[in-house]
């Protein structure tokens, strides 16, 4: 088996039929093997109903997680459960385009199977109902290909796409590693970085083979206290990681002094995505920000000290978070509050 598809689900009947077709009708020409996986993260709409609609079908399989836990937990119920050589994650309201394992696996025989990650291109659906064509696709080549120090440092730094459906993985990085989805949202952002990490060997297609959607629904167009704290979760859980693994004091400071710029990059675009969806009342959602910020970051342990500070003051994503902090450390709500107007006009250019 070459390729194993995995797709977690929960609630997704209005797109569900879509996606799982485009995964089962894949052109193979009888040169590879592939499953898909489906796994119910206990939806309560008609998804399992939609997901069995397809059976019989070989190589074809529907699972399902004790409890709803969000994607990373159904993740790894599909990674235990594959047995491909090479694992690609899907979303369960997008697509893969028609050939696109047989383009993946074009790639694969050049290389004699030897990649630990592809990462591939992609676009977003067109929306004919509203006859928008959204703009997509990586932007982080260059990055993605440099050399491992320069990859870790180029991810920390925020150069790079943190999600794990635009890449193809092999299993035994994910096994021999013992790397592991969180719950909660955002879990693939620390996946991805610890999968680059371990990673020997990357190669990259620019055929787009995945297509996503864009949607009222999507986690791109909304933001909750639950994405916050899976988003500084992660950025947590990197921090523990480097500082676990960094081989010697100079690679865990290169790897700091990387991380507190990523830190404020993510605090910032946290911020802005306040500012920009939930314009009307933002002050829970930064309330919620401010707080886990300094659970994980102030709070936490004498480490944070040592090496979080001083924050970086240099790029925009920097002065918004700075601002940010210091006003909340002030309890100054209504200069937190302006941030909303900051965002959108002082720093526009971010």
């Amino acid at each position: 088996m070459l390729f194993s598809i995995i797709i977690p689900v929960y609630n997704s009947e209005k797109f569900l039929f879509e996606s799982i077709n485009s995964a089962l009708n894949q052109e193979k020409e009888n040169r590879f093997l592939y499953e898909v996986i489906i796994v119910d993260d206990c939806s309560t709409d008609n998804s399992i109903k939609i997901a069995e609609s397809f059976f019989p079908r070989d190589n074809y399989y529907i699972l399902s997680t004790n409890k709803n836990s969000g994607p990373g937990t159904a993740r790894n119920v599909g990674v235990n459960k594959s047995i491909g050589k090479y694992i690609l994650f899907m979303d369960s309201d997008d697509c893969l385009v028609l050939n696109g394992l047989s383009k993946l696996h074009n790639t694969l025989s050049l290389n004699n199977s030897n990649y630990d990650l592809i990462g591939y291109n992609w676009r977003y659906l067109t929306d004919y109902k509203n006859k928008i064509q959204h703009s997509g696709g990586r932007r982080d080549v260059d990055c993605m290909l440099s050399k491992r120090g320069n990859l870790v440092d180029n991810y920390l730094s925020m150069k790079m796409d943190g999600s794990v459906i635009f890449t193809l993985i092999k299993r035994s990085l994910i096994m021999d590693n013992n790397i592991m989805f969180s719950s909660g949202y955002h879990e693939d952002i620390d996946y991805i970085f610890k999968l680059y990490y371990h990673a020997d060997d990357i190669g990259y297609m620019n055929d787009e083979i995945y297509t996503k959607r864009n949607h009222s629904l999507s986690i791109m167009n909304n933001i909750t206290t639950k994405h916050i704290i899976g988003y500084m979760r992660a950025w947590r859980e990197i921090f523990n990681f480097i500082c676990i693994k960094s081989s010697n004091q100079k690679e865990l400071e290169s790897n700091i002094f990387s991380f507190r710029s990523g830190l404020t990059g993510a605090i910032g675009n946290l911020i802005i995505t306040i500012a920009r969806i939930n314009r009307q009342n933002p002050m829970h959602l930064f309330d919620c920000l401010y707080s886990q910020y300094t659970d994980n970051f102030v709070n936490n342990d004498a480490t944070n000290i040592k090496y979080i500070y001083p924050l970086p003051k240099v790029t925009n994503y920097d002065k918004v978070s700075t601002c940010f902090i210091t006003s909340m450390e002030l309890g100054d709500a209504d200069k937190v509050e302006s941030l909303v107007f900051k965002c959108i006009k002082q720093y526009k250019s971010v």
